[in-house]
């Protein structure tokens, strides 16, 4: 919705913490619990372990996924990892705020 946000106060690490409550629903609309998931750019090892992640996160139970398009790319093509439960994050970036 309008006020659900994200802000970045540390540096992040490899620990990763799910916590989602079951789908509810609000009249006619059903709402699916959402996580994104971050990954460390040029991590081979550590995007096995999202790929698998995600994988069995969409595959049992009601949540979706969101990730950046080129790790969902990347999850595709050398995973297999690809279902209508991964969603895409592609944030506007803020102008003088972060960068490759």
């Amino acid at each position: 919705g309008d006020h659900n946000t994200i802000m970045f106060d540390h540096p992040a690490t490899g620990q990763v913490a799910y916590n989602w409550n079951d789908s509810k629903s609000q009249g006619k609309e059903t709402i699916v619990p959402r996580v994104l998931i971050l990954v460390k750019r040029n991590d081979d090892e550590l995007l096995k372990v999202a790929a698998d992640a995600v994988r069995d996160l969409t595959m049992t139970g009601e949540i979706n996924v969101m990730v950046s398009p080129d790790v969902a790319a990347k999850f595709s093509h050398y995973y297999s990892v690809d279902n209508n439960k991964i969603q895409l994050f592609d944030p506007n970036p803020v102008p003088g705020f972060g960068g490759n």
